[in-house]
């Protein structure tokens, strides 16, 4: 959310434990592949008949299970399970101490976060007993949950449809470093990189370190940490939700904020109306008093979230797909 003013198979489940249960709430992490671990928080539903909401990370990170809108949420008997992408910092400082982060290997596109969420979605059906999953997606996530094609509800909250519209500065520097290396013909792609790895680089690192001195984490973890973000940020440059085959089948709740960006607003609205013309299953909520801080407004965000919840019969729905 603060970047919004820049911009395979499975190797191993382990569900190591980071911290024992206490009032239901359970923190693991998974690890998806060799390099590759997600941290997770999680609840189950109180009442054994409400669907779990599956809350995807802003850019900043996950929203902690003590935050009081999903407290609020857990108290009306919904699970809650809130994750980590693999590029965050919790789940870079859960990699053992010799472990090189995946996205160290090659490079991360929007498809890989979306990898992520599915195949954690996967493990926690089959061996954690969650049901029915509902994702909410952050700002950030909902340009990866754009790629999600096994759930047939989706929560979009504040959502990024298009880094030009979330991010106009930043691709307008990318597009003047393109046009400035238009005709260097053997390092004008480098340079283009290079010179917004810098600009990402100089926001992160401030971010890194504050995390590294409130929580503890190792310092030669650093480097990995400060990629993890790099990573993100690169994934969603010239994201347009216009250019993905969004799965027909898949229900659309956007949650949009009154009081949003005006540029990012017209997007979201643009963008709702286009899938509503082309005969998706998108609706649009907007909460008035909400900014892009959307969690501020607990009470309005908390009521459209389990209104959708509650009228949503997640297992009819995919009996009839």
């Amino acid at each position: 959310m603060r970047a919004l003013c820049l911009f395979m198979t499975i190797w191993l489940w382990t569900g190591a434990s980071l911290a024992g249960p206490a009032d239901g709430k359970d923190t693991r992490k998974f690890t998806l592949e060799k390099g590759r671990v997600v941290v997770v928080e999680m609840r189950k539903p109180l009442n054994t008949k409400l669907p779990t909401l599956l809350f995807l990370p802003g850019l900043d990170e996950k929203i902690p299970l003590s935050h009081a809108t999903l407290g609020a949420l857990s108290d009306q008997g919904f699970g809650v399970v809130s994750m980590s992408f693999s590029t965050h910092p919790p789940s870079v400082a859960a990699l053992g101490a010799d472990e090189v982060p995946f996205f160290r290997i090659r490079p991360f596109t929007v498809q890989d976060f979306a990898w992520e969420v599915e195949e954690l979605a996967k493990v926690l059906r089959k061996r954690k007993g969650f049901k029915d999953l509902i994702p909410v997606s952050l700002s950030f996530s909902a340009a990866p949950s754009a790629y999600l094609r096994s759930f047939p509800l989706i929560i979009e909250t504040v959502p990024l449809t298009s880094s030009e519209s979330a991010n106009p500065k930043g691709e307008n520097y990318r597009a003047l470093l393109k046009n400035f290396n238009a005709f260097n013909f053997f390092g004008g792609a480098e340079a283009v990189r290079r010179g917004m790895d810098a600009s990402y680089r100089n926001f992160w690192s401030s971010e890194v370190d504050e995390d590294l001195r409130e929580n503890g984490w190792p310092e030669n973890r650093r480097e990995d940490m400060l990629e993890g973000y790099l990573s993100m940020s690169r994934a969603v440059e010239g994201f347009d939700v216009e250019a993905v085959d969004l799965p027909k089948n898949v229900e659309r709740l956007f949650l949009i904020a009154g009081k949003e960006d005006l540029l990012m607003k017209r997007h979201q609205i643009e963008t709702v109306q286009r899938l509503q013309k082309a005969g998706y299953r998108v609706s649009m909520e907007e909460l008035i008093e909400a900014e892009h801080l959307i969690m501020r407004t607990k009470d309005g965000y908390v009521a459209a979230i389990a209104k959708a919840a509650l009228n949503f019969n997640c297992q009819q729905s995919l009996k009839a797909r």
